[in-house]
C-alpha cells in the first residue's frame, strides 16, 4: 500500500548494501589467511613443536560460521525478505517479512562478532 511505499526502496538498499559489504569482509577475512603466517611465532618451553596460535588455521575453522551464520542468515536472508515485501507491497508482508528480516540480520551481526573475536584471539599473544 501507499503507507509502505516510502520505507520499500529503502531497505531493499540498504539490505543490498548490507550483503555486498558483509560478502566483501567475508572473502577479504579468506583470504587474509596467508597474511597471518608472516607473524613470527614464538613458542611455549612446555610445548617446544607446537607454536603458540595457528591463525591461518583458525580463519580456515571459522568459514561456516562467517559464510553460513554472517553472509547467508545475517545479509541474504534480509535482503530476500525485503525484497518479497517490496513486490507484495502490503503492510501485512511488511510485518511478515520486516521481522524475518531484523531477526536474521541480528543473528548474522552476532556471528560477525563472534568471527571478530575469533581472530583477534588467534593472534592476541603477538601484539
Amino acid at each position: 500500500g501507499e503507507e509502505t511505499g516510502e520505507c520499500g526502496l529503502p531497505a531493499v538498499a540498504g539490505s543490498a548494501i548490507g550483503a555486498v559489504c558483509t560478502a566483501a569482509y567475508a572473502a577479504f577475512i579468506q583470504l587474509s589467511a596467508g597474511a597471518f603466517s608472516q607473524v613470527g611465532y614464538y613458542f611455549d618451553p612446555t610445548h617446544p613443536t607446537k607454536a603458540v596460535a595457528d591463525a591461518a588455521a583458525t580463519v580456515g575453522a571459522q568459514a561456516p560460521l562467517l559464510w553460513l551464520g554472517a553472509v547467508v542468515v545475517g545479509a541474504v536472508v534480509p535482503l530476500v525478505c525485503c525484497v518479497a515485501a517490496r513486490k507484495k507491497g502490503d503492510a501485512a508482508s511488511w510485518k511478515l517479512f520486516g521481522g524475518v528480516a531484523v531477526v536474521a540480520a541480528l543473528a548474522g551481526a552476532i556471528c560477525l562478532r563472534v568471527a571478530f573475536y575469533n581472530m583477534g584471539l588467534s593472534v592476541f599473544m603477538f601484539y
